[in-house]
């Protein structure tokens, strides 16, 4: 943590699909010396797209619609690149990242402080729509037919999370409040400030050189930048942006190992279950794996195959790292929350030596 620069971690070990270890290091607040725990709130980035995920899964399972089925069947606007006007986007390309929707310059501009003023269906419908204030036709999408190769992409979950929207008659955040949380007893969880408990939230932090400062997003504008030294740390606003679906649960290690209990269960947890078994196993369907680019691994629905037999997704935003991973074959699992950029390396080491550790 030192030599990363990190200010707090939370940690839970998972074994036969029960938790045997929990713990924090470091600070959750640099400034007032509050220590990170398991139960410290964080943003999660990414890994919110497993959330995301088991809501779709949700409404699947319920025949809602099939996953080969034109995204833009269920919304109010057409979801097309431009340079192939004639081909449908499936929801399925949405979920394993080959719908060629590219993150666009309205994405990286929508972070702000504190919750997002922008109404999500609308902020979507501007990005995707020829006459729309969010819309770019080059730098939106990409240039190869939807299906056909593999690029990451986070607009494209807020379409995912609009889709819940839309069928569930709730808004996202309401519905996985009701569907996914509550059930599991996933405690102090919510995208919205108002919905998480601010005094438990972590402050998030990045240590970056001083010709980067201009670089920083979303920094809290209280925070002194100090006077010495060629490379500072600063302190990062509670922020959102516009997609949520996509990386903006608040969430604490201790509560998200809940999840990861139920997936590890069968999409069971404590009598309660939030997935049926069939759907975790096409979740986790290796005979559909998608290939990617990214080194040791393949990508199933949302979650990622690693090569040790293990299925997880991570998160990295302004002042952030997460990482969540299990292996169903000894139902083990791991949670690692930082409230510091740039853990990964340290996470991915952690991760080892926890999935080698004799039974």
């Amino acid at each position: 943590m030192l030599g990363a620069h990190i200010p707090g971690v939370s940690l839970v070990v998972i074994d036969g699909a029960r938790q045997i270890h929990t713990a924090g290091f470091g600070w959750a607040d640099i400034s007032t010396r509050r220590a990170m725990t398991p139960d410290t709130v964080m943003n999660i980035g990414s890994i919110t797209k497993t959330i995301t995920c088991t809501a779709v899964m949700q409404l699947w399972e319920q025949s809602r619609f099939t996953l080969d089925e034109p995204i833009d069947k269920y919304l109010s606007f057409k979801v097309r690149n431009p340079a192939w006007p004639d081909r449908a986007i499936s929801i399925r390309e949405l979920l394993v990242h080959t719908s060629s929707i590219a993150d666009g310059p309205a994405y990286r501009g929508s972070y702000a402080c504190g919750d997002s003023k922008s109404n999500m269906g609308e902020w979507l419908q501007e990005y995707f729509r020829s006459d729309g204030r969010n819309y770019d036709a080059q730098a939106n999408f990409h240039s190869w037919e939807p299906g056909s190769q593999f690029r990451y992409s986070n607009v494209a979950y807020g379409l995912l999370g609009l889709l819940v929207e839309r069928l569930s008659g709730m808004s996202y955040s309401e519905y996985c409040a009701k569907h996914i949380f509550e059930p599991l007893r996933m405690t102090n969880s919510g995208f919205l400030l108002s919905q998480i408990d601010a005094a438990a939230h972590a402050r998030t932090y990045s240590y970056v050189t001083r010709d980067k400062l201009r670089d920083v997003r979303v920094p809290d504008p209280t925070w002194p930048v100090p006077e010495q030294g060629e490379a500072v740390t600063i302190r990062h606003c509670l922020y959102s942006f516009a997609t949520m679906p996509d990386g903006l649960a608040r969430t604490s290690a201790n509560a998200l190992s809940r999840l990861v209990l139920a997936y590890l269960r069968g999409g069971e947890l404590d009598g309660t279950r939030i997935l049926r078994a069939s759907t975790v196993a096409e979740i986790f369907n290796e005979r559909r794996l998608q290939a990617t680019r990214q080194a040791g691994s393949k990508l199933g629905i949302t979650w990622w195959r690693t090569e040790d037999g293990t299925w997880g997704h991570g998160g990295g935003d302004p002042g952030i790292t997460t990482s969540m991973k299990l292996r169903q074959r000894d139902s083990r699992g791991v949670v690692l929350f930082a409230n510091g950029y740039g853990a990964m390396p340290m996470f991915d080491r952690l991760m080892q030596r926890i999935f080698t550790h004799p039974a």
